[in-house]
C-alpha cells in the first residue's frame, strides 16, 4: 500500500504545528471518555467475556441502506487503519474486526448509531483522544472511496476541521462529564468528528443524550 496517497508527511506536519499552540490533557480527557465505557458481548464471539467499548455517536443525514452500508463499511476500516498505524507505524488496518461493533440504531428522515470501539481502540481513545481522532479524520479525507471521485494526490487543508475538534475536546475537559465521539455525516458526504459532555446539547452533532 502507498503512502503517497496518505501524504503522511503532510499529516505529521500540521500535526506538530497544531500541538505547538495547544496544552490539553489529552489523559484526562481519554479519563472521561473512559467514564462513558459501554461494556457488551461480542455478537461475532459469544464465548469471549464481555468488551468494554467507547460509544462513538454517528449521524447519517442520508439514511438510505446503500448509504449507510458504505458509510459504515469505510468507518470501520478506517477506524481499524488509525488504531494500526497509532499501534505499530502500519498503514494496513487491524485485521481483528471485532473492534467495531453497531450496537443500536434509531431511524427517521436521518439516522443515527451507536457503534462500539473496543479493544485497541479503546485503550487508544482512553490515552491518545485527540491524536487518534485528528488521524482518523485525515485517514477518511484521504480514504480509497474519495480518491475515485477526486484527483487521489488534491491537497487537503484540514486546519479548520482541526481546531474544531482541539475547541470541542477544550470544551469538554472544562464540562468534566463524561464524553463521547461523534461523527456526523451530512447528505453531501462532508464529516465531521468530535468530542461531546454526555448530557450537554450541541446541535451540530447526534441527537443521542
Amino acid at each position: 500500500m502507498s503512502y503517497d496517497r496518505y501524504r503522511l508527511d503532510q499529516f505529521h506536519l500540521r500535526h506538530t504545528g497544531l500541538f505547538a499552540h495547544t496544552e490539553l490533557d489529552q489523559q484526562l480527557l481519554g479519563d472521561l471518555l473512559g467514564q462513558s465505557e459501554l461494556v457488551y458481548s461480542s455478537s461475532k464471539w459469544r464465548a469471549q467475556p464481555l468488551l468494554r467499548a467507547i460509544p462513538l455517536h454517528v449521524h447519517l443525514a442520508n439514511s438510505t441502506s446503500a448509504n449507510v452500508g458504505r458509510i459504515l463499511v469505510d468507518l470501520e476500516i478506517e477506524l481499524r487503519r488509525a488504531a494500526s498505524y497509532l499501534g505499530n507505524g502500519s498503514l494496513r488496518p487491524s485485521r481483528d474486526n471485532q473492534m467495531v461493533e453497531v450496537l443500536t440504531a434509531q431511524h427517521s428522515s436521518s439516522i443515527d448509531i451507536v457503534v462500539a470501539a473496543a479493544m485497541n481502540l479503546y485503550s487508544l481513545l482512553t490515552s491518545r483522544p485527540i491524536d487518534f481522532l485528528l488521524l482518523l479524520d485525515w485517514f477518511w479525507s484521504h480514504r480509497h472511496n474519495r480518491t475515485k471521485v477526486r484527483l487521489p494526490y488534491e491537497e487537503t487543508v484540514p486546519t479548520g476541521a482541526w481546531d474544531d475538534i482541539v475547541a470541542m475536546a477544550g470544551r469538554c475537559i472544562e464540562v468534566g462529564r463524561p464524553v463521547v465521539v461523534t461523527v456526523v455525516v451530512e447528505s453531501d458526504g462532508s464529516t465531521k468528528f468530535g468530542f461531546r459532555s454526555l448530557g450537554v446539547t450541541n446541535p451540530t452533532t447526534t441527537h443521542f443524550e
